[in-house]
């Protein structure tokens, strides 16, 4: 008797509601987005650029089984998803409406710059954007720390003592979600 080892998962629920339409895909040539053998369930397929088909409704493990369920048409909750869309994927899924945790359609999210005890303002003039858009880091030199310290970056928590590798003016991001950044001083 052959036995194999295996753990059991809950589903990921990639559906906003239950009005779907999906079709049969063979993943067999997909292993290069599989981890561990599995492809993980809200990946866009084949590809996560403008030749994308749909989102893929459960996890596969290709060596089991590698026929799937795509999803080309319905609403699909973001936040559920392994990955950002891409720009070029969200045209190419022209029946697919991506929604927020509140099922609102093509949300936005904001960027805030907390000057975390300095003086001095950054804004962004382009937030709010859309989910996945790329967003650039602005620039803190108009922000003085306290002790007259300098700007030397941006965390993602506001007690970062010193700056680690979170962000530097010019980096670039996809956004999924509201973001704070907060000025670190040096």
């Amino acid at each position: 008797m052959k036995c194999r080892e295996r753990k059991a998962v809950s589903p990921v629920e990639i559906l906003a509601n239950d009005h779907f339409t999906a079709i049969p895909y063979d993943c067999s040539e997909l292993t290069g987005l599989a981890s561990d053998g599995v492809i993980k369930a809200g990946t866009i397929v084949p590809s996560n650029d403008a030749n994308a088909i749909g989102v893929l409704l459960y996890d596969v493990t290709i060596d089991e089984n590698p026929n799937a369920a795509v999803v080309v048409h319905g609403f699909i909750k973001l936040s559920a998803l392994p990955e950002a869309v891409a720009a070029a994927a969200k045209t190419a899924l022209k029946g697919i409406t991506f929604v927020d945790d509140e099922q609102n359609p093509n949300p936005m999210f904001t960027v805030t710059y907390d000057a975390n005890g300095g003086t001095g303002e950054v804004t962004d003039s382009s937030s709010p954007y859309a989910y996945g858009a790329e967003v650039t880091v602005k620039a803190g030199s108009t922000l003085t720390g306290p002790d007259s310290k300098t700007f030397s970056g941006w965390a993602l928590t506001k007690d970062a003592a010193v700056k680690n590798d979170d962000y530097d003016p010019s980096d670039k991001f996809t956004i999924t979600s509201n973001i704070t950044l907060y000025a670190v001083y040096a």
